[in-house]
């Protein structure tokens, strides 16, 4: 009963911090491999509660995702980034900007309403949003997940797989979806250099997407060793403490100048 309660509790939280716009979007910078330069980020929704204290994603995003309130999240996650670089895509037409989506947003289709309402006549390009779904997501719902993603790739934005290699998804089934990038979760990245039996799952995964036509974008790079293995190995785009932790608006605004123009120069 009082994992009932404080759920419930959390779940009030959750409902008021929305309406009082407690919420902030920190940026995970993505970098090519290929010339060193900053891409894009991928948005990442923060919980700020009164009192400057931090609520965990894993905690807040799968009671947000139970109860209804991620569709409402991911409105306010939109808007937020339009507000925040829409000058910089505008910009810079090769930047990206990446959005995850759950398995909700297949079951209400809504996605596409709210993606066209809020960046249809903003200036940023439907092909500088990459979308980003989970393998638990074409697995809970597969004939409505591609339908959605069929539409979004239509209008061709970016369909990326995260956390590829921890579900089951087997390769035929993942070939019968619109995806563009495969993501490469960070517990194989962790691997690299090491003896551990996850090792070689890594070659393998960035081999099968390579026989796809996918790019590939490895997650959690944390060391100079892994970055010079996943150069070596053809991997297309990296992201991790290495570069940069997700950081506000601001700073990422300056990582991205300050990143690009070391690369340029």
């Amino acid at each position: 009963i009082s994992i009932f309660i404080k759920r419930l509790s959390l779940q009030g939280e959750l409902e008021r911090s929305l309406q009082k716009d407690e919420f902030e979007i920190n940026y995970l910078p993505i970098i090519s491999l290929k010339d060193g330069y900053c891409v894009g980020a991928e948005a990442l929704i923060s919980w700020r509660q009164p009192g400057g204290k931090r609520v965990r994603p894993d905690l807040f995003i799968p009671l947000a995702e139970d109860t209804g309130l991620i569709e409402p999240m991911t409105v306010w996650l939109m808007k937020k980034l339009h507000s925040e670089i829409a000058d910089l895509l505008q910009h810079d037409r090769s930047l990206h900007i990446a959005i995850n989506l759950s398995p909700s947003h297949f079951e209400s289709g809504r996605i596409l309403q709210t993606s066209s309402a809020i960046f249809g006549n903003s200036g940023i390009l439907p092909e500088q949003i990459i979308y980003e779904i989970t393998e638990r997501s074409l697995i809970d719902d597969g004939e409505k997940a591609r339908a959605v993603m069929e539409s979004l790739s239509n209008r061709q934005s970016g369909i990326a797989l995260d956390d590829f290699g921890t579900g089951y998804s087997s390769l035929s089934y993942i070939e019968s979806f619109p995806v563009d990038y495969l993501k490469i979760d960070k517990c194989f990245i962790k691997a690299i250099g090491s003896d551990a039996p996850t090792t070689g799952l890594v070659d393998a995964i960035i081999d099968m997407a390579k026989r796809l036509g996918l790019q590939t974008i490895a997650e959690g790079v944390e060391t100079r060793e892994q970055e010079t293995y996943l150069l070596r190995q053809g991997v297309d785009f990296v992201q991790g403490w290495y570069y940069s932790k997700a950081v506000p608006v601001g700073q990422f605004r300056k990582f991205l100048a300050r990143h690009n123009q070391s690369e340029g120069s």
